[in-house]
């Protein structure tokens, strides 16, 4: 299974309202995808309220946490 990683701006309450950036991720597990996910976003500047979303092949998220100043959550 392939995955791609999403990096998006949220409302307070956690609403998605756009997308800062897309791309595939090499991982083929979804635990490897999150590893790999931490890894690159460790290394960007991201506004206050964004999220980081792993889809799968179908786009469909299958893992989202909220990152950005102001929270620093767990996977869901």
């Amino acid at each position: 299974m392939a995955f791609t990683l999403q990096m998006v701006v949220t409302t307070g309450t956690g609403r998605t309202v756009g997308i800062l950036e897309t791309r595939r991720i090499n991982a083929t597990t979804l635990v490897d995808a999150k590893l790999e996910a931490d890894r690159r976003v460790r290394r960007l500047r991201h506004p206050a309220f964004a999220a980081i979303e792993i889809l799968d092949d179908r786009g469909t998220v299958v893992a989202r946490r909220n990152i950005g100043e102001r929270t620093d959550a767990q996977w869901s």
